[in-house]
């Protein structure tokens, strides 16, 4: 017959003692005296038929015993909370975990949100940002806008939101007399990004360019990091249509020449495969889809 379980309560409380060495500050924590504090403990070590702190002069300090039923505890009521919070995100049909890339985050979800918010208040929204690939259900995720080749996963079910194609863009203020030329875009510094690091070669491989990286140039790790440097001038880049278009729209950079180089990239929502579509999901991905696809509708 197994052990029976001590009270939840007794066993927080015997893990803010342990961690702050005190049951007057773990009282202060959970609202309590410091006489209640000390009553759990000393419940919870009969209980267990062991001594957990020796208090000396107003002091307490775990026993061996403590030491270990603390490493129990903690990650007892850890995995318990945890797990608690997996649950709610599967079965729930107004929580919804999504991951987005940094630069469509800023650039469309956190403009729009209180709008998504005010049509939708039952829906809590939790959003994490990210270009790396993820698994739905190993990462707890119900949608992923990701950006990459078409998913070869088995595990996962996906939809094409939107084609993508590269062009140069630049900031106004480096826009001088002479009109730049695919063949002069070197003479500035190009700015690439260390995540797609052929992105330039490839774009002047496609017009039968030959090019090399110079010294000059300028390497970031971050799309978002790459188009705010590009936006002060501090060089030349490759910009993702249609996601750029706002930014053109609004003057912030501009497009030197007319190439562009059609990617094998896209945007896609991925989803959990073994998993219905809650309402929730179907509401987010609709908002998602009409905001990025809209873009392709209109002149860029």
């Amino acid at each position: 017959m197994s052990t029976p379980l001590p009270p939840l309560q007794s066993l927080k409380a015997f893990l803010l003692a342990a961690e702050h060495e005190s049951f007057k500050l773990a009282a202060t924590e959970l609202h309590l005296t410091p006489s209640a504090i000390s009553h759990q403990i000393k419940g919870l070590e009969d209980t267990l038929g062991l001594e957990l702190f020796r208090r000396q002069n107003r002091q307490i300090k775990l026993t061996p015993a403590g030491q270990m039923y603390k490493n129990i505890v903690e990650k007892a009521l850890n995995e318990l909370s945890s797990g608690t919070d997996r649950l709610k995100r599967q079965f729930s049909q107004n929580v919804l975990r999504a991951r987005i890339p940094p630069m469509i985050a800023s650039d469309f979800i956190i403009p729009n949100l209180s709008e998504f918010q005010q049509h939708n208040p039952n829906i809590e929204l939790r959003l994490e940002t990210s270009l790396k690939w993820a698994n739905p259900e190993r990462d707890d995720l119900d949608v992923i806008l990701y950006f990459g080749t078409e998913p070869s996963h088995t595990d996962v079910s996906y939809e094409k939101v939107t084609s993508l194609s590269a062009t140069p863009v630049m900031s106004p203020a480096l826009q001088d007399s002479e009109n730049l030329q695919l063949q002069t875009l070197t003479q500035h510094r190009l700015i690439h990004s260390s995540v797609v690091s052929d992105g330039w070669k490839r774009f002047f491989s496609a017009f039968d360019e030959d090019y090399q990286p110079q010294n000059t140039d300028l390497w970031l790790d971050s799309y978002t990091s790459i188009l705010q440097s590009c936006t002060e001038g501090h060089g030349i880049t490759l910009g993702l249509l249609p996601l750029l278009k706002l930014r053109l729209d609004r003057g912030e950079l501009i497009r030197p020449i007319e190439e562009v180089l059609e990617l094998p990239e896209a945007l896609y929502l991925v989803y959990r495969k073994d998993k219905r579509l809650t309402p929730a999901i179907k509401t987010f991905s609709t908002w998602i889809k009409g905001m990025l696809q809209n873009l392709t509708h209109e002149s860029v």
